[in-house]
């Protein structure tokens, strides 16, 4: 089995600029949980545990079902936000909004990824379906696990102090150039791991 999850890779140039300005914010303790720039990304459909034999059917069929869909104009990182709640932080992220004359197409790459995944046995938990989709891009993770506590010693405290984070500075603009298909290798010492095993690319108007 393999974790898998489709998503857009944030512009190198963008990431660079928002991890510059978290670090800044969260300091020297903080900001060694800060993900690096190369694997930021927004998550469309989470797989989650997929078997290995069914991937290339899986990548066929998206070659397919993703042909002429259109990049969307995506504003990014002017304020900082955590999960579950700033309270209580475990990852940080910042909200993704699309904007121009043609938006509703970051819905549209959505619910065509959950098409192809569902067409290939995957199904969206009773939670997801309820759930609204927020775009977001993590930045950085706390804890070692979503589910597991905030060790008591390791300055937690200063978790808390957050208010730098939660002004980033002024949005950026993003423009995804491509489809991709990630398989999530887990944590390691330098950090959260994936592996890019395909792309499709979104269609952009010239200039």
């Amino acid at each position: 089995m393999q974790r898998l999850f489709f998503g857009l890779s944030v512009d190198p140039v963008v990431g660079q600029s928002l991890i510059r300005a978290a670090r800044r914010a969260l300091g020297a303790e903080l900001s060694e949980a800060l993900y690096g720039e190369e694997v930021l990304h927004l998550t469309l459909c989470f797989l989650g545990s997929f078997p290995r034999d069914r991937v290339k059917s899986l990548v066929q069929s998206a070659r397919d079902e993703f042909v002429g869909l259109w990049a969307p104009e995506l504003l990014l990182g002017g304020e900082g936000d955590a999960f579950p709640d700033r309270g209580t932080p475990r990852t940080l992220h910042t909200a993704v909004e699309e904007v121009g004359d043609a938006t509703g197409r970051l819905g549209t790459i959505r619910n065509r990824t959950m098409q192809v995944a569902m067409s290939h046995g995957w199904r969206a938990s009773q939670a997801e379906r309820a759930r609204p989709f927020r775009p977001h891009v993590t930045l950085a993770r706390l804890s070692g696990r979503p589910d597991s506590p905030i060790p008591e010693d390791s300055g937690a405290a200063a978790f808390a102090d957050l208010d730098d984070f939660w002004d980033l500075g002024a949005e950026r603009r993003w423009l995804p150039v491509d489809i991709t298909l990630y398989e999530s290798l887990g944590r390691s010492e330098d950090g959260e791991r994936y592996r890019q095993l395909a792309a499709w690319p979104l269609a952009v108007r010239p200039g």
